[in-house]
């Protein structure tokens, strides 16, 4: 990891029904509209992306097209669980810590 990076974990519910493509657009857009967003404010933003997602019917999904891979129909979102962690890679210098108690 270097400073600068951004890392986005979570569960299946998140990568069934997002495209790498689409969680680095959530990502770029989030921090792009504001300076100072916060990991947890991306990820909610990646988390509502993959709730839509899950609950629309006609998008084909990641887990769709790979379903279609292998011989499966499956249409739209997949419903499961969606949890995702976001992470900031910052330099201590980067960082504001806060007083010792």
């Amino acid at each position: 990891m270097h400073p600068g990076d951004i890392i986005v974990a979570g569960t299946d519910g998140v990568f069934d029904n997002a495209f790498d493509e689409e969680i680095l657009s959530v990502v770029l857009s989030v921090i792009a509209e504001d300076a100072k967003a916060t990991p947890g404010q991306v990820a909610q933003a990646l988390a509502l992306l993959a709730r839509r997602h899950a609950e629309d019917g006609t998008f084909n999904s990641p887990f769709a097209v790979e379903a279609a891979k292998a011989g499966y129909r499956f249409q739209g979102g997949k419903l499961d669980d969606i949890a995702v962690v976001v992470s900031f890679c910052r330099t201590e210098a980067d960082v504001s810590l806060p007083a010792k108690l």
